[in-house]
């Protein structure tokens, strides 16, 4: 082997990277060892179509794009960007939920309350407060919102026997409240199983004001006590025809409800709202969640109490009677009868009836709600029922089984298979407007009802889960 030398070696290095630089297409056109940055003008090696992609001289001929990551600077200016975009989203979302946030403070009229197992007591009331009253008027009853619901004008003919109805009631087709909630479905009161009872509480109060030539002097004499205003449908339409309507219910959210169709319909000066129980006396304590008609309406718009933009609460609710409400009732008021007691209290019903003893001659007609398995999770055996329903046929109330849709239509009016089966007759003419409904079609079930001849066989048979029934002193 030939002996090199290292001048050799350095010279034979340095032309093999000249003739390397020389060949590469890069905008380097020579290589000038001699060459120095300006100190004003630095080297721009960026692309001029990406500020962050570099462009490296390869040694192949082409360029090579190599992705230069921002320094710590930039990360910084992406991290306060996102911020301000965060809270920015928070600030619009706070608006959107405005609504349903909670009120900062609430003013509750009677009734502990516990949040988060703390109670909190409302004020004591005063000596003139300890007696039975109606709820002072509030803007708010409770933290649950009422944004979601929409009012629009209604309007329905329930018969060709009553003069038709119009109200202002919820637009139920809104985008917040779904198809099932028949709660605000002004229809779901015009046929069938509330339809009849509506048919039933119009065809009462029309003929009370067609009895008398002064339609005041009717309303003055008679109230309506709607025990389980729920959201307050009879009550609206009872304030509606002139009555005064004292509602009873144990749920904050239904004033709430009621108030807004009240307020819209301007008939709040017509009714009295009350946070109490029916019972057979004045000694029951109870708890109750927050939610008017819990699983059918503004509870469950949300998907879930954990998705709620509200506070879950529990309320301590006091019972009373049927005779210290109307005591106290005529006492402070012209009126001498009850036109309407509706009782709808999710099977108490047998209990609020033990609490009607000295007053009940006061009453022209119940309108309640008879469902045995409620009534038994209560703690009402059938026997118990059926003392507390037979003593109301036994102080002149007829009893009529509104109308009832699992009955077949060919055995409306087969009084056979009616006795035999539900211990019922049909009706030819209509007890309360004595208008001839034996002709009656499917059309109109809202009219139909029978008359409960054997209480013992109707109560023993119990062939549905809940039914209405209608105590009359009115049968023409």
């Amino acid at each position: 082997m030939a002996n090199i030398s290292a001048t050799d070696l350095l010279h034979v290095k340095n032309n093999y990277f000249n003739n390397k630089l020389n060949a590469s297409h890069t905008h380097y056109t020579t290589l000038d060892t001699n060459f120095k940055l300006p100190a004003s003008r630095p080297l721009d090696m960026t692309d001029s179509n990406n500020p962050l992609t570099v462009v490296i001289p390869s040694s192949a001929g082409s360029s090579t794009r190599r992705t230069r990551y921002p320094s710590w600077k930039g990360k910084s200016s992406l991290l306060l960007l996102l911020l301000l975009v965060c809270i920015i989203s928070i600030k619009q979302t706070s608006v959107i939920l405005k609504p349903y946030l909670p009120r900062p403070s609430i003013q509750y009229y009677a009734g502990a309350l516990t949040s988060e197992d703390k109670q909190i007591q409302p004020p004591a009331p005063s000596g003139a407060q300890s007696a039975l009253r109606p709820l002072e008027l509030l803007d708010h009853y409770s933290e649950r919102p009422l944004d979601h619901l929409v009012v629009t004008n209604k309007t329905a003919q329930l018969s060709p026997f009553l003069p038709s109805i119009s109200l202002v009631y919820f637009a139920a087709s809104t985008h917040m409240l779904r198809k099932r909630d028949s709660l605000y479905s002004f229809e779901n009161y015009l046929v069938k199983f509330e339809g009849s009872v509506t048919h039933t509480w119009l065809s009462i109060l029309n003929r009370l004001l067609a009895s008398s030539p002064s339609a005041s002097s009717v309303t003055d004499d008679y109230l309506v006590i709607d025990g389980g205003m729920n959201t307050g449908f009879y009550t609206l339409l009872s304030a509606t025809q002139g009555f005064n309507v004292h509602s009873f219910d144990i749920q904050m959210d239904c004033f709430d409800v009621s108030k807004l169709l009240l307020t819209k319909n301007d008939v709040m000066n017509k009714s009295h709202f009350y946070f109490n129980g029916l019972w057979s006396d004045s000694s029951k304590h109870f708890s109750v969640e927050e939610g008017c008609d819990p699983g059918r309406g503004i509870d469950d718009y949300h998907e879930s109490k954990q998705e709620a933009k509200w506070p879950l609460r529990t309320y301590n609710v006091t019972t009373t009677t049927i005779d210290t409400v109307i005591a106290a009732i005529f006492n402070s008021s012209p009126s001498e009868k009850v036109a309407i007691l509706k009782l709808d209290i999710e099977g108490a019903e047998p209990a609020a009836l033990m609490g009607l003893d000295k007053y009940m001659d006061r009453v022209e007609n119940i309108i309640l709600e008879f469902s045995p398995s409620r009534m038994h999770r209560v703690g009402f055996n059938d026997e118990q029922i059926h003392g507390q329903f037979k003593r109301l046929v036994d102080s002149g109330f007829v009893p009529y089984l509104l109308f009832q849709p699992r009955i077949p239509f060919d055995q409306w009016f087969n009084d056979t298979w009616l006795m035999e089966h539900l211990g019922v007759i049909s009706t030819k003419v209509h007890p309360i407007i004595g208008q001839n409904i034996e002709n009656i079609t499917r059309g109109m079930t809202n009219v139909i009802l029978w008359q409960i001849k054997d209480m013992k066989v109707f109560l023993d048979a119990q062939l549905f889960r809940a039914s209405n029934i209608l105590f009359t002193r009115m049968s023409s």
